[in-house]
Protein backbone atom coordinates (compact mmCIF):
# COMPACT_ATOMS: atom_id res chain seq x y z
CA UNK A 1 0.00 0.00 0.00
CA UNK A 2 1.35 3.51 -0.74
CA UNK A 3 1.96 6.06 1.74
CA UNK A 4 -0.32 7.94 0.41
CA UNK A 5 -3.00 5.93 -0.39
CA UNK A 6 -3.10 4.65 3.68
CA UNK A 7 -2.98 8.34 5.07
CA UNK A 8 -6.02 9.42 2.45
CA UNK A 9 -7.91 6.36 3.39
CA UNK A 10 -7.10 7.50 7.36
CA UNK A 11 -8.25 11.12 6.85
CA UNK A 12 -11.19 10.28 4.88
CA UNK A 13 -12.69 8.18 7.72
CA UNK A 14 -16.12 9.68 8.69
CA UNK A 15 -19.03 9.52 11.20
CA UNK A 16 -22.09 7.87 9.92
CA UNK A 17 -24.76 5.62 11.56
CA UNK A 18 -21.73 3.26 12.73
CA UNK A 19 -19.98 5.48 15.73
CA UNK A 20 -18.18 3.05 17.37
CA UNK A 21 -18.56 1.79 20.90
CA UNK A 22 -17.01 4.08 23.99
CA UNK A 23 -14.03 1.99 25.83
CA UNK A 24 -14.53 2.53 29.10
CA UNK A 25 -12.28 2.30 32.15
CA UNK A 26 -8.70 1.33 31.11
CA UNK A 27 -7.41 4.38 28.95
CA UNK A 28 -9.37 3.90 25.90
CA UNK A 29 -10.60 7.09 23.75
CA UNK A 30 -14.34 6.41 23.59
CA UNK A 31 -14.10 6.15 20.07
CA UNK A 32 -13.46 2.86 19.38
CA UNK A 33 -9.62 2.38 19.06
CA UNK A 34 -7.87 0.29 21.05
CA UNK A 35 -7.82 0.51 24.59
CA UNK A 36 -3.79 0.01 24.67
CA UNK A 37 -1.53 3.22 23.81
CA UNK A 38 -0.21 1.71 20.80
CA UNK A 39 1.95 3.44 18.54
CA UNK A 40 0.67 4.45 14.84
CA UNK A 41 2.85 2.38 12.30
CA UNK A 42 4.56 3.44 9.90
CA UNK A 43 2.79 3.04 6.15
CA UNK A 44 5.74 3.15 4.40
CA UNK A 45 6.88 -0.47 6.48
CA UNK A 46 5.85 -3.73 4.87
CA UNK A 47 3.78 -6.04 7.03
CA UNK A 48 5.68 -8.82 9.04
CA UNK A 49 5.59 -12.26 8.70
CA UNK A 50 1.97 -13.15 9.90
CA UNK A 51 1.83 -15.11 13.41
CA UNK A 52 -1.11 -17.30 14.49
CA UNK A 53 -3.18 -16.42 16.98
CA UNK A 54 -2.78 -19.94 18.62
CA UNK A 55 -5.36 -19.58 21.24
CA UNK A 56 -7.92 -18.91 18.43
CA UNK A 57 -6.69 -22.24 16.66
CA UNK A 58 -7.27 -26.17 17.40
CA UNK A 59 -4.85 -28.25 15.25
CA UNK A 60 -6.54 -30.04 12.47
CA UNK A 61 -9.55 -27.79 12.84
CA UNK A 62 -10.73 -24.97 10.18
CA UNK A 63 -10.37 -22.06 12.03
CA UNK A 64 -11.58 -18.95 9.81
CA UNK A 65 -12.54 -15.83 9.10
CA UNK A 66 -11.88 -13.51 12.56
CA UNK A 67 -13.82 -10.06 12.33
CA UNK A 68 -13.31 -7.63 15.29
CA UNK A 69 -15.38 -4.93 16.96
CA UNK A 70 -13.28 -2.09 16.42
CA UNK A 71 -11.52 -2.19 20.15
CA UNK A 72 -10.22 -5.33 18.70
CA UNK A 73 -11.41 -6.69 22.18
CA UNK A 74 -14.30 -9.07 20.84
CA UNK A 75 -13.94 -10.90 18.05
CA UNK A 76 -16.04 -13.99 16.20
CA UNK A 77 -14.72 -16.14 14.05
CA UNK A 78 -15.63 -19.85 12.43
CA UNK A 79 -14.45 -23.38 12.97
CA UNK A 80 -15.72 -26.84 12.74
CA UNK A 81 -13.67 -28.12 15.45
CA UNK A 82 -17.14 -29.23 16.81
CA UNK A 83 -17.35 -31.39 13.76
CA UNK A 84 -19.31 -28.63 12.02
CA UNK A 85 -19.18 -25.12 11.29
CA UNK A 86 -19.95 -22.80 14.06
CA UNK A 87 -19.30 -19.46 14.74
CA UNK A 88 -16.82 -18.55 18.16
CA UNK A 89 -16.72 -15.68 20.21
CA UNK A 90 -13.58 -14.54 21.24
CA UNK A 91 -12.70 -11.59 24.26
CA UNK A 92 -10.03 -10.28 25.99
CA UNK A 93 -9.49 -6.97 28.77
CA UNK A 94 -6.55 -5.66 26.56
CA UNK A 95 -4.79 -6.21 23.42
CA UNK A 96 -1.55 -7.82 25.62
CA UNK A 97 -4.25 -10.92 27.01
CA UNK A 98 -4.59 -13.62 24.84
CA UNK A 99 -8.54 -14.14 23.88
CA UNK A 100 -11.15 -16.40 25.50
CA UNK A 101 -12.80 -18.66 22.81
CA UNK A 102 -16.38 -19.62 23.61
CA UNK A 103 -18.95 -21.33 21.11
CA UNK A 104 -22.06 -18.29 20.14
CA UNK A 105 -24.74 -20.96 21.47
CA UNK A 106 -27.22 -18.41 20.81
CA UNK A 107 -27.32 -18.59 16.97
CA UNK A 108 -25.65 -22.20 16.35
CA UNK A 109 -28.09 -24.24 13.95
CA UNK A 110 -27.55 -28.09 13.48
CA UNK A 111 -26.50 -27.11 9.59
CA UNK A 112 -23.24 -25.05 8.45
CA UNK A 113 -23.01 -21.46 10.44
CA UNK A 114 -19.95 -19.37 9.43
CA UNK A 115 -18.52 -16.36 7.98
CA UNK A 116 -19.17 -13.94 10.47
CA UNK A 117 -19.21 -10.03 10.19
CA UNK A 118 -20.02 -7.55 12.82
CA UNK A 119 -20.69 -3.63 12.24
CA UNK A 120 -18.49 -1.80 13.91
CA UNK A 121 -20.66 -0.03 16.72
CA UNK A 122 -21.44 -3.75 17.42
CA UNK A 123 -25.29 -3.64 16.96
CA UNK A 124 -25.43 -6.46 14.76
CA UNK A 125 -24.22 -9.35 13.32
CA UNK A 126 -24.07 -10.79 9.79
CA UNK A 127 -23.17 -14.59 8.78
CA UNK A 128 -23.78 -17.42 6.54
CA UNK A 129 -25.70 -20.11 7.20
CA UNK A 130 -27.02 -22.76 5.17
CA UNK A 131 -30.19 -23.75 7.67
CA UNK A 132 -33.73 -23.72 5.93
CA UNK A 133 -34.76 -21.62 3.70
CA UNK A 134 -31.63 -21.09 2.74
CA UNK A 135 -30.10 -22.45 -0.56
CA UNK A 136 -27.30 -25.23 -0.18
CA UNK A 137 -24.54 -22.95 -0.74
CA UNK A 138 -25.56 -20.74 2.20
CA UNK A 139 -27.30 -17.40 2.52
CA UNK A 140 -26.59 -13.95 5.01
CA UNK A 141 -28.44 -14.37 7.92
CA UNK A 142 -28.99 -11.72 10.59
CA UNK A 143 -28.56 -11.31 14.13
CA UNK A 144 -30.04 -8.00 15.62
CA UNK A 145 -29.40 -7.66 18.60
CA UNK A 146 -26.26 -9.63 18.32
CA UNK A 147 -27.52 -13.09 20.27
CA UNK A 148 -31.15 -12.74 19.09
CA UNK A 149 -32.71 -15.41 16.67
CA UNK A 150 -31.50 -14.58 13.34
CA UNK A 151 -33.19 -13.84 9.73
CA UNK A 152 -32.61 -13.78 6.74
CA UNK A 153 -31.56 -10.68 4.63
CA UNK A 154 -33.87 -11.09 1.47
CA UNK A 155 -32.89 -8.69 -0.63
CA UNK A 156 -28.96 -9.68 -0.50
CA UNK A 157 -29.33 -13.30 -0.87
CA UNK A 158 -30.19 -15.25 -4.24
CA UNK A 159 -30.26 -19.05 -5.73
CA UNK A 160 -26.47 -18.68 -5.72
CA UNK A 161 -23.94 -18.93 -2.89
CA UNK A 162 -23.52 -15.81 -0.49
CA UNK A 163 -20.47 -15.63 0.76
CA UNK A 164 -18.35 -12.55 4.05
CA UNK A 165 -20.23 -10.04 4.43
CA UNK A 166 -18.14 -7.34 5.62
CA UNK A 167 -18.93 -4.14 7.80
CA UNK A 168 -16.59 -1.43 6.53
CA UNK A 169 -15.33 0.48 9.49
CA UNK A 170 -16.66 4.19 9.64
CA UNK A 171 -19.23 4.17 6.95
CA UNK A 172 -22.29 2.00 6.09
CA UNK A 173 -20.49 0.39 3.80
CA UNK A 174 -20.81 -2.90 3.80
CA UNK A 175 -19.73 -5.96 0.94
CA UNK A 176 -19.66 -9.57 0.29
CA UNK A 177 -19.17 -11.85 -2.60
CA UNK A 178 -21.46 -14.02 -4.42
CA UNK A 179 -21.57 -16.32 -7.70
CA UNK A 180 -24.78 -15.20 -8.76
CA UNK A 181 -23.74 -14.30 -12.21
CA UNK A 182 -21.24 -17.01 -12.39
CA UNK A 183 -17.95 -17.18 -10.62
CA UNK A 184 -17.30 -15.73 -6.76
CA UNK A 185 -17.66 -11.39 -7.32
CA UNK A 186 -17.90 -8.86 -4.30
CA UNK A 187 -20.82 -7.11 -4.15
CA UNK A 188 -21.25 -3.38 -2.15
CA UNK A 189 -24.44 -2.50 -0.10
CA UNK A 190 -25.35 -0.11 2.42
CA UNK A 191 -26.72 -0.90 5.57
CA UNK A 192 -30.32 1.64 6.29
CA UNK A 193 -30.35 0.65 9.78
CA UNK A 194 -33.15 -1.60 11.37
CA UNK A 195 -31.81 -4.94 9.72
CA UNK A 196 -32.48 -3.16 6.06
CA UNK A 197 -29.66 -3.07 3.75
CA UNK A 198 -29.99 -1.21 0.06
CA UNK A 199 -30.18 -3.36 -3.51
CA UNK A 200 -26.34 -5.03 -3.76
CA UNK A 201 -24.34 -3.68 -6.70
CA UNK A 202 -21.51 -5.78 -8.20
CA UNK A 203 -17.86 -4.30 -7.97
CA UNK A 204 -16.92 -5.15 -11.66
CA UNK A 205 -13.75 -3.59 -11.78
CA UNK A 206 -12.28 -6.14 -9.26
CA UNK A 207 -13.10 -9.12 -11.15
CA UNK A 208 -10.95 -11.23 -13.30
CA UNK A 209 -13.22 -12.74 -16.05
CA UNK A 210 -12.88 -16.51 -15.42
CA UNK A 211 -11.53 -16.54 -11.46
CA UNK A 212 -13.22 -16.13 -8.57
CA UNK A 213 -13.19 -13.17 -6.85
CA UNK A 214 -14.19 -12.87 -2.96
CA UNK A 215 -13.98 -12.12 0.30
CA UNK A 216 -13.76 -8.72 0.56
CA UNK A 217 -12.41 -5.86 3.19
CA UNK A 218 -11.72 -2.33 2.37
CA UNK A 219 -9.79 0.23 4.61
CA UNK A 220 -11.76 2.98 6.64
CA UNK A 221 -12.22 5.88 3.73
CA UNK A 222 -12.87 2.96 1.04
CA UNK A 223 -10.15 3.57 -0.96
CA UNK A 224 -7.74 0.44 -0.52
CA UNK A 225 -9.46 -2.99 -0.67
CA UNK A 226 -7.90 -6.16 -0.08
CA UNK A 227 -9.51 -9.27 -1.24
CA UNK A 228 -9.38 -12.90 -2.02
CA UNK A 229 -9.24 -14.33 -5.58
CA UNK A 230 -7.79 -17.41 -7.95
CA UNK A 231 -6.63 -15.39 -10.90
CA UNK A 232 -3.44 -16.06 -11.86
CA UNK A 233 -0.19 -14.29 -10.82
CA UNK A 234 0.24 -15.21 -7.53
CA UNK A 235 1.92 -17.63 -5.46
CA UNK A 236 -0.74 -20.57 -5.55
CA UNK A 237 -3.61 -21.96 -4.36
CA UNK A 238 -6.27 -18.74 -3.53
CA UNK A 239 -4.38 -15.35 -2.88
CA UNK A 240 -4.41 -12.12 -1.56
CA UNK A 241 -4.55 -9.46 -3.55
CA UNK A 242 -5.06 -5.29 -2.96
CA UNK A 243 -6.58 -2.69 -5.20
CA UNK A 244 -7.00 1.06 -5.00
CA UNK A 245 -8.88 4.02 -6.18
CA UNK A 246 -8.38 7.49 -6.01
CA UNK A 247 -11.97 8.40 -4.90
CA UNK A 248 -14.77 6.22 -3.53
CA UNK A 249 -16.72 7.27 -6.84
CA UNK A 250 -13.77 5.46 -9.23
CA UNK A 251 -13.43 2.17 -10.09
CA UNK A 252 -10.63 -0.02 -8.24
CA UNK A 253 -7.48 0.38 -10.30
CA UNK A 254 -4.81 -2.71 -11.31
CA UNK A 255 -4.88 -5.43 -8.21
CA UNK A 256 -1.37 -6.48 -6.88
CA UNK A 257 -0.87 -9.46 -4.78
CA UNK A 258 -0.28 -9.14 -1.75
CA UNK A 259 3.20 -10.86 -1.04
CA UNK A 260 3.73 -9.67 3.00
CA UNK A 261 0.61 -11.91 3.84
CA UNK A 262 0.23 -14.31 1.18
CA UNK A 263 1.97 -17.82 0.54
CA UNK A 264 1.42 -20.29 -1.90
CA UNK A 265 -1.72 -22.12 0.23
CA UNK A 266 -4.99 -21.48 0.92
CA UNK A 267 -4.82 -17.44 2.42
CA UNK A 268 -7.84 -15.26 3.37
CA UNK A 269 -8.13 -11.84 4.17
CA UNK A 270 -10.34 -11.34 7.03
CA UNK A 271 -9.99 -7.47 8.92
CA UNK A 272 -7.69 -4.78 9.36
CA UNK A 273 -7.32 -2.20 12.25
CA UNK A 274 -8.53 1.10 11.22
CA UNK A 275 -4.83 2.87 11.48
CA UNK A 276 -3.76 0.14 8.95
CA UNK A 277 -1.51 -1.25 11.47
CA UNK A 278 -2.92 -4.70 12.14
CA UNK A 279 -3.91 -7.43 9.70
CA UNK A 280 -6.34 -10.15 10.30
CA UNK A 281 -5.96 -13.52 8.06
CA UNK A 282 -6.37 -17.25 7.90
CA UNK A 283 -3.98 -19.44 6.25
CA UNK A 284 -3.53 -22.97 5.67
CA UNK A 285 0.52 -22.49 5.33
CA UNK A 286 0.56 -24.98 8.45
CA UNK A 287 -2.99 -26.54 9.00
CA UNK A 288 -6.14 -27.13 7.65
CA UNK A 289 -7.28 -23.20 8.28
CA UNK A 290 -5.76 -21.25 10.89
CA UNK A 291 -5.85 -17.11 11.89
CA UNK A 292 -3.29 -15.44 11.90
CA UNK A 293 -2.10 -11.23 12.63
CA UNK A 294 0.59 -9.39 10.34
CA UNK A 295 1.50 -6.18 12.25
CA UNK A 296 3.61 -3.36 10.75
CA UNK A 297 6.35 -1.54 12.67
CA UNK A 298 5.60 1.26 14.48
Amino acid sequence: MSRAALLVALAACGRLHFDALAVGGDGGTGDGAPSDALALCDPETPFGTPTPITELNVAGAYDSTITLEPDELTAYFYSDRSGQFDIYIATRPDLATPFTVTPFTAIDSPDTDKEPGVAPDGSVLAFITTRPPADAGGDIWLSMPIGTAPAAVANLNSTASEYHPFFQLDTNDVYFCSNRNGNFSVFHTTYLGGGAFANPTQETSLDAAGYDTDVALAMPGGLVMYFRSTRPGGPGGEDIWRAERATTSDPWGTPVVETEVDSAQLDTPSWISRDGCRFYLSSSRTDASDIYIATRTP
